[in-house]
């Protein structure tokens, strides 16, 4: 099933996560990891539990860090992807639902500093 970006919004405008603006939607609070999730159901993919995911970008981290193997080159390569945003000068991460090189988001991007980390593969539902 595809969706265009302004076809989610509405979507999950009517699920109060997002608001909708004269320029497109914005998210609602610090909600982006629900927008992520509520959007892999209706696009058909399985989305991983806050803790999964959680693990997987510390592990990925340390990776980085030449401490361990990356977990992401094991997993399997998929056209849905959760995409982590992050800033250097700050804490707080953003994640975003990205199928068929469409990024779904709603909050802060590029323009804002936050450029993507990485990008968790999902599996598609059977």
């Amino acid at each position: 099933m595809a969706l265009d970006i302004i076809a989610a919004g509405e979507v999950l405008s009517q699920k109060g996560l997002v608001e909708r603006y004269e320029d497109g939607f914005r998210q609602i609070d610090s909600r982006c990891y629900e927008i992520a999730c509520e959007l892999s159901e209706i696009l058909g993919y399985n989305f991983p539990p806050i803790e999964v995911t959680l693990s997987i970008v510390f592990k990925e981290r340390i990776a980085r860090l030449g401490m361990r193997d990356s977990p992401l080159e094991s997993m399997p390569k998929s056209e849905g992807r959760l995409v982590v945003r992050g800033k250097t000068d700050s804490v707080t991460d953003h994640v975003t639902l990205k199928v068929n090189e469409l990024e779904y988001n709603y909050g802060v991007g590029d323009a804002e500093g936050y450029i993507v980390e990485m990008e968790i593969p999902l599996t598609k539902k059977k």
